[in-house]
């Protein structure tokens, strides 16, 4: 997936990475960003916004919905290439290479930053396997299913009633 940014990254432009960024600005406070928002949050004209977010949509940046408003939520990919995009500026890396790891919550990859070799860990998206431990499947007592209380089944399940 992160191969998909980096070639897209190439043709990703600095008001491209404005308008990604007012979209993950708006998701602080509504899940669908309304189009409307994003030229405020971007502080660029509409008609610029509405081009950038077409582009964003065709790199699979940005996710759009349509309902009552349009609404633009981050993808992934924009996440990644948003955290790309610091990196660079922030002359953390200079290019990326291949993948030289997976774990189970991260892949790693090579990269450079002038010419020496530096490691760049990208986190996974979706829940960290300590966060599914420490929540696990628990339900309030007063949840009930077709009238019994969930505690009472459990109690038949583990009595084997």
């Amino acid at each position: 997936m992160l191969e998909d940014v980096a070639q897209n990254f190439k043709n990703l432009q600095d008001y491209d990475f404005r308008v990604i960024g007012a979209v993950e600005v708006g998701m602080r406070y509504f899940e669908w960003v309304p189009a409307d928002e994003v030229p405020r949050y971007s502080r660029l004209p509409k008609d610029e916004v509405n081009y950038r977010l077409k582009r964003a949509s065709k790199f699979k940046m940005v996710q759009r919905k349509s309902t009552h408003y349009t609404g633009f939520k981050l993808t992934f990919a924009g996440y990644d290439a948003l955290a790309l995009n610091t990196l660079v500026k922030r002359n953390a890396i200079s290019s990326l290479g291949s993948k030289i790891g997976v774990g189970k919550e991260s892949d790693i990859y090579d990269a450079k930053r002038d010419e020496k070799e530096v490691v760049v860990k990208l986190h996974r998206e979706g829940t960290t396997f300590k966060h599914v431990k420490r929540q696990g499947l628990t339900y309030p007592v007063e949840t009930t299913i077709r009238g019994f209380s969930l505690q009472s089944w459990r109690q038949s399940e583990s009595f084997g009633r």
